[in-house]
């Protein structure tokens, strides 16, 4: 029976064959990770445990960069340092309003905080905002059968009106589904747009910063001179 658990285990953290071994999807799930936190089903390997969270942190998974904080609070499978730990559960604890946060998240990271001055909380506060977020996995893998095409084209029809009005949260969210749609050009020119506008507030600035490190490799230089003009000249409509 373990050994079927392991097996399981295994092929949830497995690379789908077809992956681009450039991207950052979550290719550690933090549930294999937690299997040598807990001996229930493996021998409990509290280091091996936390290199397993961090590999999952880093590819980001929220759950893993809580549990990441949570050793590095206690000194769990790690050395302690409450930097840190205050780091790993500032992201796992960034409420971005488009999920609903476990309450323990972000009481992790006000007690974590606690713990640290107001010079040493700032430098974290900078570093998890700069904090790199990957899409480069996200629905664009051939044979991915997730991505909803109708109901994403349905998206771009109703929040285009917005964005041409000049509505940054909307231009930004059509970034995401044009480049969902594989369509670089138009994910170009509109996350060109976003990066562009002074008023990104709300939901905006937390899209913002995960669209302007999406790759769209299939531009040439010459795409994206002419994109780059047209981006430059717009004006939103009155």
């Amino acid at each position: 029976m373990r050994f079927m658990l392991l097996i399981f285990a295994l092929l949830l953290t497995a690379t789908p064959a077809h992956a681009d071994k450039t991207c950052r999807g979550p290719i550690i799930s933090p549930r294999f990770a937690a299997l040598y936190e807990t001996n229930d089903i493996l021998p409990q390997d509290l280091p091996l445990a936390a290199k397993l969270y961090r590999e999952s942190a880093e590819s980001g998974s929220r759950e893993a960069q809580y549990k990441l904080g949570t050793f590095y609070a206690t000194g769990r499978g790690l050395r302690r340092n409450d930097i840190e730990a205050y780091y790993w559960l500032s992201l796992a604890a960034d409420d971005d309003g488009e999920y609903k946060l476990p309450p323990k998240y972000l009481a992790a990271k006000i007690e974590a905080r606690k713990k640290l001055t107001e010079k040493q909380a700032a430098s974290v506060d900078k570093k998890s905002q700069a904090w790199p977020y990957f899409w480069d996995c996200d629905a664009r893998q051939d044979g991915d059968d997730t991505l909803d095409v109708e109901g994403t084209a349905k998206d771009i029809k109703s929040r285009l009106p917005s964005a041409e009005k000049g509505d940054s949260e909307a231009s930004s969210l059509l970034t995401v589904s044009y480049w969902q749609l594989k369509n670089d050009k138009m994910a170009y020119f509109w996350r060109g747009i976003t990066l562009k506008s002074a008023n990104c507030i709300g939901k905006c600035v937390y899209f913002r910063r995960m669209i302007q490190y999406m790759r769209l490799e299939t531009l040439s230089k010459a795409d994206k001179a002419v994109l780059d003009k047209e981006i430059a000249a717009w004006h939103p409509r009155k």
